[in-house]
């Protein structure tokens, strides 16, 4: 349906087969969408990349506290669309307006720098996670459909988005919660039944409802919030039902967690124990960390000048460094891991 959109419209659309590291970040520089389409485990990733690099640069408590201004700001402009709340106040806009010079336009920047909105689908996207980019200037657009449903069966409202939603029913589509809290869908969208299996076909369509396998919740203004799968959860020893989603939704977004289960001990990262993951440039100081490499700010972002030079005097090479001289030093660099082998000051 994208695909078919972006050719009567005349869009350009770009797809990355690739969501490593070094491949997600150099295809958004040089493709720099206005729109993305994602699932929410990219989403999760980009964000965790960002705040693992703040912190390994120094700057994660920075990093924490724009999130959670960025945060309080997009929860405060949804307050004001839905009519509950004045919007933000002044002490939240000039903190916003700060963090937006100093690290939003960055993080921007790092998706392409021209994104304004993006749409996510596949899986739940958590309400903190909707807050922040929206926060940082890029609006998630969050939905709900399925195959036998020949798409999406809700939608956001423009003008009165809701985070943490996946949004209202789409017109002549009904949506009911059962007692177990399963999602119920009906319309004219909805399939008839599998192809030669009455079984499962009598187990989906029940009355004229597909039993979409799905737990949600429906709020007072028709919102239909995501809580997990039915088939998921789990019955404690007291008889207690628990959907494990909301608890793994929180422990994704911890930068400590790997992007998948591993096994066994984890390869040297060239001797460094603060080796950054590649790819995602420092949000905070600018350019690209290299792997294997601390972020340095005499290494990325400006150059080291020597004494010499700082004061205003062109670098001559004194008589303690003709060894630097002779080997193409220039001698005005103050950094020792830059000198060569044989000069006589690293020695």
């Amino acid at each position: 349906m994208i695909q078919g959109l972006c050719v009567r419209g005349g869009l350009l659309m770009g797809h990355e087969p690739d969501l490593g590291g070094e491949s997600l970040s150099s295809a958004l520089r040089t493709f720099r969408p206005t729109y993305l389409y994602a699932v929410p485990s990219l989403l999760e990733k980009i964000y965790k990349n960002f705040l693992r690099t703040a912190q390994q640069a120094g700057r994660g408590a920075l990093f924490e506290r724009a999130a959670d201004t960025a945060r309080d700001y997009a929860a405060a402009l949804e307050r004001q669309r839905l009519g509950r709340g004045p919007g933000p106040g002044f002490d939240l806009r000039l903190q916003h307006a700060l963090y937006e010079r100093t690290v939003y336009r960055r993080l921007r920047d790092a998706l392409g720098g021209r994104v304004r909105r993006a749409t996510s689908g596949g899986s739940p996207l958590s309400r903190d996670l909707s807050l922040f980019y929206e926060g940082i200037g890029i609006y998630v657009h969050d939905g709900y459909g399925l195959t036998e449903t020949g798409g999406g069966v809700t939608m956001q409202p423009f003008g009165r988005e809701k985070s943490g939603t996946v949004g209202r029913a789409l017109p002549g589509t009904g949506i009911q919660v059962a007692g177990d809290g399963e999602i119920l869908v009906r319309g004219p969208s909805v399939f008839q039944g599998y192809v030669g299996d009455e079984t499962a076909t009598r187990a989906a369509l029940r009355d004229g409802w597909l039993a979409t396998g799905d737990l949600g919740q429906a709020g007072r203004e028709g919102y239909l919030t995501i809580t997990g799968r039915k088939k998921d959860i789990i019955i404690t020893s007291s008889g207690k039902s628990v959907a494990p989603a909301a608890l793994e939704q929180r422990l994704r977004m911890h930068p400590a967690r790997p992007p998948g289960r591993r096994r066994g001990r984890q390869p040297a990262l060239r001797g460094r124990p603060d080796h950054p993951g590649p790819g995602f440039p420092d949000p905070l100081a600018g350019g690209a960390v290299p792997a294997g490499r601390r972020a340095d700010p005499r290494r990325h972002g400006r150059r080291t000048r020597c004494a010499r030079r700082s004061r205003g005097r062109s670098p001559r090479p004194t008589a303690a460094c003709r060894a630097r001289s002779r080997s193409g030093c220039s001698g005005c660099c103050r950094n020792p891991s830059t000198w060569p082998t044989g000069c006589s000051r690293r020695r």
